[in-house]
């Protein structure tokens, strides 16, 4: 089993498009796993999506 993550330099660090796969888990077309994270101020809400690692799920 591989201790580092594998280089690719061809794709980017953010996507361009993500699917929704499940509740709460998007696709981006690298088959790369997001969550979403919601953050609420005073009312108001923002979200951030969040890179999981593949290595670990």
């Amino acid at each position: 089993m591989a201790n580092q993550l594998a280089y690719r330099p061809e794709t980017p660090p953010h996507p361009d498009r993500l699917w929704l796969w499940e509740k709460h888990v998007y696709l981006d077309e690298f088959r790369r796993s997001w969550l979403p994270i919601v953050i609420k101020f005073k009312d108001d809400e923002d979200m951030l999506l969040e890179l999981l690692d593949s290595e670990n799920v």
